[in-house]
């Protein structure tokens, strides 16, 4: 998959998918599979638009994303889609009328057809709405498809039910609203090694802070390295044991042995099973550990 800066000239022709896309949905689903459709029956490429920052941040919301920029091209790309144009939502772009940011997107890139969701709204202000966006297409000759909403269990499907979700920790949840299960991608961190001392080897990714906070909480989880999938636990938040209240995400493998220090990883979380506890000593923690390992055993099938 190709990615393109939004000020960079790409003179294929593109079937352009508009939305923030701060993870990739069901919801979301239904405007790639009708932007990858029609750029298959044209011979056109596919394409989406996002955002390289967390656009919270600059309108000033305490909300964050679900997903990183480095998660939303890894998802767009297992998807299928060929292309993924990134902008910055800086102060300047988010003062962008309607028709300027329309212009902008037209004039540098080969733009066949849009598709937005009939919610879709862009501009300073969210100024322009379907209504507005279709006038300013046609005038360029650009084929415009507002898709219906998605719904599950009679309700919209949209980003902040899965945010709730994530919030609460309930994992299964978020992973029936998601193309695929939701996950984490980064590199793994040097720690304190406390882990290898306990008897259970773990790996860290640093936590980033413009992502928004899963439920701490230990989570059964799996891991990618190089292509090959690892099952795991993966300890979300504190580590109150040992008085260390930093949110942190740190990950026992249980089938894999190596050094993973610098490797780039992706965890995988499939379900929260229990809440963070504060055990007397040592030994008490890791009969604990050795259960929750049972417990991803047994689920995994191992």
């Amino acid at each position: 998959m190709n990615v393109l800066k939004f000020e960079t000239k790409y003179d294929k022709p593109i079937v352009l998918a508009l939305g923030f896309f701060d993870c990739l949905h069901i919801g979301h689903k239904s405007l790639l599979d009708e932007a990858k459709l029609i750029a298959k029956e044209k011979g056109y490429e596919s394409a989406i638009l996002t955002f390289d920052n967390d656009i919270n941040i600059t309108f000033g919301t305490k909300e964050r994303q679900i997903y990183t920029i480095k998660e939303r091209i890894e998802a767009a790309q297992n998807y299928g889609m060929d292309n993924m144009i990134v902008a910055t939502m800086d102060p300047l772009f988010a003062s962008l009328p309607g028709n300027i940011f329309l212009d902008r997107l037209a004039r540098t890139f080969n733009i066949k057809t849009i598709i937005v969701g009939k919610d879709y709204r862009c501009g300073r202000n969210a100024e322009f709405g379907v209504d507005e966006i279709k006038k300013v297409l046609q005038e360029k000759h650009i084929s415009f498809k507002v898709m219906p909403f998605v719904t599950k269990n009679g309700s919209k499907v949209a980003s902040t039910k899965i945010k709730t979700f994530i919030k609460k920790g309930e994992m299964e949840l978020v992973n029936n609203l998601l193309t695929e299960n939701y996950f984490i991608v980064g590199k793994v961190d040097h720690d304190e090694g406390r882990g290898r001392f306990l008897g259970f080897p773990t790996a860290n990714i640093p936590f980033e802070e413009d992502r928004l906070k899963l439920s701490e909480g230990v989570y059964l989880t799996s891991v990618i390295i190089n292509k090959n999938r690892y099952y795991s636990i993966t300890n979300v938040g504190k580590k109150p044991t040992f008085g260390n209240n930093n949110y942190t995400i740190e990950t026992n493998l249980l089938n894999f042995s190596g050094d993973l220090y610098g490797k780039d990883i992706k965890l995988i979380f499939y379900k929260k099973i229990r809440n963070i506890i504060k055990f007397k000593n040592v030994p008490d923690l890791q009969k604990q550990i050795e259960k929750d390992r049972q417990e991803a055993i047994t689920y995994f099938n191992l």
